[in-house]
């Protein structure tokens, strides 16, 4: 029987969802630099400097990063410093002068690519 619970134990510990998912499925509650792991290491933040609509592309005004929205990026806003609950966006809240943190897809720090998400910082 301690077998069996040992086997059971070891099995639940395998196929467990990693931490990571579950910080995917809450990372829209996240404020902007507060990501564990990510903020800073993974991600960029700074002011939006240019968004081209035609094609979907924003930099920040130094041009050291730019991403690319697709369909797949997951656009947030996070209205934290306002004390509201964050709430999804669109590509339409990408304004020249907001500033955002950016998550590029994979797991490596980027400059430039498709973004997985973006926190738009909204003041009220």
């Amino acid at each position: 029987m301690r077998t069996m619970t040992l086997i059971v134990a070891a099995l639940a510990v395998i196929l467990a969802p990693s931490g990571a998912y579950g910080q995917k499925s809450t990372e829209m509650f996240i404020p902007i630099g507060k990501s564990p792991g990510l903020s800073g290491k993974v991600t960029y933040m700074g002011k939006i400097g240019t968004v081209d609509a035609e094609t979907k592309l924003i930099t920040d005004p130094a041009g050291d990063w730019k991403a690319t929205v697709t369909a797949k990026t997951q656009i947030w806003l996070d209205r934290s410093s306002a004390k509201l609950p964050n709430r999804e966006g669109t590509f339409a809240d990408l304004v020249p002068g907001r500033f955002v943190e950016v998550k590029y897809e994979g797991k490596e720090r980027k400059r430039s690519g498709p973004a997985e998400w973006i926190k738009i910082e909204v003041r009220s």
